[in-house]
């Protein structure tokens, strides 16, 4: 089977947690194609899969919260996972994990660990039909690490400045009816949750349904009009809202190598509920907080926008995203837009593997804030090669910053790890 990495294609088909403002994955998407979504794709050649486990020192600058002023500290992380990816004469299963654990000889860092899963299993029914399903979890610990905050993929969780850990979780199924060779028909559905470590804070649950139609103009052109319906539910009797949204979305296939597409449209958010400021946070006796005390009912139009472009060359593979969604916050700016960019980019040349990645996220409340803009950024880069068969080393650098949030000073980590890894299929590490 000749192989064509789609990373950000197969990002959509995943659909992970908080893919709120989500589109309908437009028809005929190959099932013969690799669905691996993380950097190790570059190497698979058909039917793939690899087991790799790690062992890293890895040293923090900060403790990445707002509410602690912690100094920088050693520390060791464990960890590994699996990349698989076949195929069957009609469906095709794609798994991809990894997890660590990481203590830090501080008092003031504690342990824990970073963990995500990714599963999806497409199957195609007869001529007409594509049947999908697809689940996402995991949990991060002091830094959101890179993630692409996409209006068609997965939107996992905003980065919450006073939570050292965060989960999620998220599961979806989806049908494509080809009509005719050049129009479908799409529907969708998935749930959706998040939870942080902190006492009080305000986790959020969530379920969409969408139906599309998508016509192609040509084999490389299409065209797909969408209406999504979210419902979020935040923990605490906090509140709730209803997002109603339509999209029209152009994709066009420049080449083998290059795709790129660009939607637009409008969200209408209806919030309502009430919200207590958390003693918790409170400094020196005065809340910081910027949600506001009491009742809201609030309804806003949001418009929505974003752009993508993949492109791979050899085994150069780059990818890059930006727009604006509606998303459920992030613990305590509720439901609220996101203004975004992000993007990756890898090369491979056997042994040697380098790769990067970021984004930068801008949240803006829409229902309960009074100082309503909270920003962060993640960046991201890795070298890696093996040294022999199966065992390899790697370096990787990320910083993190949680932005300013009331009486609190924005937070900036620089974290580096080196160390060992193994490989069953003898490739190098990635980043993620």
């Amino acid at each position: 089977m000749r192989y064509r990495l789609k990373s950000f294609i197969a990002l959509a088909a995943l659909s992970s947690l908080c893919a709120l403002a989500q589109e309908p994955t437009p028809p005929g998407q190959d099932t013969g194609s690799n669905t691996l979504t993380t950097l190790a794709g570059d190497f698979a050649q058909g039917n793939f899969v690899n087991f790799y486990a790690f062992v890293d020192a890895v040293h923090d600058s900060d403790q990445v919260t707002l509410n602690n002023s912690g100094v920088g500290s050693w520390g060791v992380s464990v960890g590994g996972g699996v990349d698989l990816f076949h195929q069957f004469e009609t469906s095709v299963v794609s798994l991809s994990y990894r997890g660590d654990y990481r203590n830090y000889g501080s008092t003031s860092f504690g342990g824990g660990s970073d963990q995500n899963l990714n599963f999806v299993f497409t199957k195609r029914v007869g001529p007409r039909w594509v049947l999908s399903t697809h689940a996402s979890a995991g949990e991060y610990f002091y830094g959101t690490p890179y993630y692409n905050y996409q209006q068609n993929g997965p939107l996992t969780p905003a980065s919450n400045p006073f939570s050292n850990e965060t989960r999620y979780l998220s599961g979806g199924v989806s049908a494509v009816y080809r009509q005719t060779r050049r129009l479908s028909y799409i529907l969708s559905g998935q749930f959706y949750l998040t939870r942080y470590s902190y006492a009080n804070a305000i986790g959020s649950n969530g379920g969409s349904g969408s139906a599309g139609i998508s016509y192609n103009f040509t084999a490389r052109t299409s065209l797909t009009a969408s209406y999504v319906h979210n419902n979020f539910q935040y923990e605490q009797n906090s509140g709730s809202a209803l997002i109603d949204s339509a999209f029209l979305t152009v994709q066009h296939k420049f080449s083998r190598r290059t795709t790129a597409s660009i939607s637009g449209g409008v969200a209408r958010a209806h919030s309502q509920g009430t919200i207590t400021e958390q003693a918790l946070l409170l400094v020196n006796g005065q809340p910081p907080l910027g949600s506001v005390t009491g009742p809201y009912n609030v309804v806003s139009w949001i418009p929505s926008f974003q752009g993508n472009v993949s492109h791979n060359w050899r085994r150069l593979t780059a990818t890059a995203t930006g727009g604006q969604v509606v998303v459920p916050g992030n613990g305590i700016y509720l439901t609220s837009r996101n203004l975004y960019l992000s993007g990756t980019i890898a090369r491979n040349w056997g042994r040697l593997h380098v790769g990067g990645g970021g984004g930068y996220y801008h949240i803006v409340s829409i229902s309960n804030a009074r100082n309503s803009t909270y920003n962060s950024v993640s960046l991201s880069a890795t070298a890696s090669y093996m040294l022999m068969r199966y065992i390899g080393a790697h370096a990787t650098y990320n910083y993190y910053l949680n932005g300013s949030y009331g009486a609190y000073s924005n937070v900036a980590d620089n974290r580096i790890a080196f160390g060992l890894n193994f490989s069953s299929k003898g490739i190098p590490l990635t980043l993620f």
